[in-house]
């Protein structure tokens, strides 16, 4: 059912105070993020006075952990299907990755971050991510594909039976940004509250409430992909929405507060530590304050007897607020990644060891990576469709693809690699100890976790190939010379191959039988030599011959 500009308005006022919640939520984990300074209240919510007010940065180093591992993982895009050939695999994944680095690209004019960038901060720290999608041909004839990754703080939206309905994004713009864009808008303040709405019909932008453009979508769709995490709660209750798709932080929300009252308490304990309460016996409490002792640093003041000042007693304070931080800190390893992680430990770990921690982190971000599948297999799907729609043979980095390449029935999936040196190296060391239980193969994929395994096993293949056969080695560096134009080795290599090839598969000529030497001429056993001519003679060998063997033997 389509909606005209006042009631997609109204559609988006309503969700927007339904959304409050939800947003309000978001609001409490940004302030996390950006070490909100923690100030120490009584129970009616007054600032302490005389108090030291402590924020640590705990929820902060967690979710730059989480995002800069995220944000490092290689995104493989995965086309499989029946009878689809390898080549036609692998030109629809290229034009997949080529259509994200080209909006990239974009993003990048804008001074903006790259869209995974930006979704990876957002799934941990939001726990919803959402992009607006457009494929066109723009005004030069080059084909452009322009994603816009959406704040989920600032959007609404709304689903139906048949999928998303419609969704809106709030953007706060200088007036300049807005004049130069919607010629309608004539901004006169200096920024504007611009509300982008997309339908299956219509296009509607709002600045300041007031309509500045309204166009038909021909997609046919809304071109969004929002996807959430699965942290969180699944009730169908009437907070549904403001516990599901939870960030990384929902587990420790409250718990990071709590761990910055500890430490402002022990704070101001030991501030107060140098210039204590006291407390002086009387026996009757006067009406006035008692004199303050005199003395400092080092001192010695003489008192008199009934006179000593006694410091107020703070030993159960103390045992208590350690005990305390024991229990908060560690239930926030528990919800979060232990500090071992960071590094703290000065002995190496077992392979067990790093396992078990490369495991928890996963439990915490796989919610994150699922989601991050989730979107990206939205936005390619809205990428097909767009793109057959358009109907045009594109370039897109070197390559030329046309709608008859990108269509069919395959299905695409995405993996993530995080390229952990220890945590490779621990799949290692677990790969040797198994020994020949498993193949290779599984070891390569399930133990080290390869980003490419199938192109490792060919690499094997390869060099236990050129051991086997170093005439292929000598084959393949001259190759090599070839491609990059370097001629003079490659033709030493070429000689060095020939005859490698020329000794080891040339047939081989049959060896000659010996001749029998004559027997006359020999030394007697037990007389003198015989003379020289006549052993010459005997031995069947002129002088003449033996003066050319010894010319031939000088000239060698």
């Amino acid at each position: 059912m389509s909606m005209t500009e006042k009631e997609a308005l109204q559609a988006v006022r309503d969700k927007e105070g339904e959304f409050g919640p939800l947003y309000a939520r978001m609001k409490v984990d940004a302030d996390l993020a950006k070490r909100k300074p923690f100030t120490l209240v009584d129970d009616k919510g007054k600032k302490i006075p005389n108090c030291d007010h402590v924020t640590l940065p705990k929820a902060a180093i967690f979710c730059n952990r989480a995002n800069a591992i995220t944000a490092a993982g290689n995104q493989q895009i995965i086309v499989e299907g029946g009878d689809i050939k390898d080549d036609v695999t692998s030109k629809i994944e290229t034009f997949y990755r080529n259509c994200f680095a080209n909006a990239d690209e974009l993003l990048t004019l804008r001074n903006e971050n790259p869209a995974f960038t930006f979704h990876s901060h957002m799934i941990n720290e939001r726990g919803r991510i959402g992009q607006r999608i457009i494929l066109e041909i723009d005004e030069e004839g080059k084909f452009k594909v322009e994603i816009i990754p959406w704040d989920v703080l600032f959007v609404t939206y709304e689903y139906d039976k048949d999928g998303l309905a419609w969704a809106s994004r709030i953007t706060i713009q200088s007036k300049s940004s807005i004049n130069s864009t919607y010629e309608k808008a004539n901004i006169t303040a200096k920024v504007g509250k611009l509300r982008d709405f997309w339908s299956r019909e219509a296009n509607y932008v709002y600045a300041d409430d007031k309509l500045i453009l309204s166009e038909a979508n021909d997609l046919g769709e809304v071109p969004v992909a929002i996807a959430y995490s699965s942290a969180g709660l699944m009730y169908q209750d009437d907070d549904m929405e403001v516990n599901r798709g939870e960030s990384i932080l929902w587990l420790n929300r409250d718990l990071f507060k709590e761990a910055n009252k500890i430490v402002s308490t022990v704070s101001t304990l030991n501030s107060g530590s140098l210039f204590p309460p006291l407390q002086k016996e009387y026996e009757e409490i006067p009406n006035e304050q008692p004199p303050s002792p005199q003395g400092g640093t080092r001192t010695v003041v003489p008192v008199r007897k009934g006179e000593l000042y006694h410091p107020m007693p703070r030993e159960d304070v103390y045992q208590a607020t350690r005990m305390a931080w024991s229990i908060i800190d560690s239930h926030i390893q528990q919800g979060s990644f232990s500090t071992i992680e960071f590094g703290t430990l000065q002995f190496p770990l077992s392979a067990v060891a790093l396992e078990n921690l490369a495991e928890g982190r996963e439990l915490v971000l796989a919610p994150g990576i699922q989601a991050l599948s989730q979107m990206y297999l939205k936005s390619c799907n809205l990428i097909k469709r767009q793109f057959i729609k358009l109907g045009k043979t594109v370039e897109l980095k070197g390559d030329s693809y046309s709608p008859s390449d990108i269509e069919g029935d395959y299905n695409l999936s995405f993996k993530y690699f995080t390229g952990s040196r220890k945590h490779m190296l621990a799949g290692i060391t677990e790969s040797n100890d198994i020994g020949k239980l498993v193949s290779d193969d599984f070891k390569r994929r399930e133990l080290i976790m390869l980003e490419n395994p199938d192109e490792e096993a060919k690499k094997i293949d390869a060099e236990q190939a050129e051991l086997m056969h170093p005439e292929l080695r000598v084959y393949n560096q001259t190759l090599g010379f070839m491609e990059e134009g370097r001629w003079s080795e490659a033709w030493m290599t070429r000689l060095k191959l020939r005859k490698m090839l020329m000794a080891e598969y040339s047939p081989q000529e049959p060896e000659q039988p010996r001749q029998a030497q004559p027997q006359g001429g020999q030394i007697p056993l037990f007389s003198g030599a015989s003379g020289k001519v006549n052993a010459r003679e005997q031995s069947g060998i002129s002088s003449n011959q033996e003066r050319q063997n010894a010319e031939e033997l000088v000239v060698e």
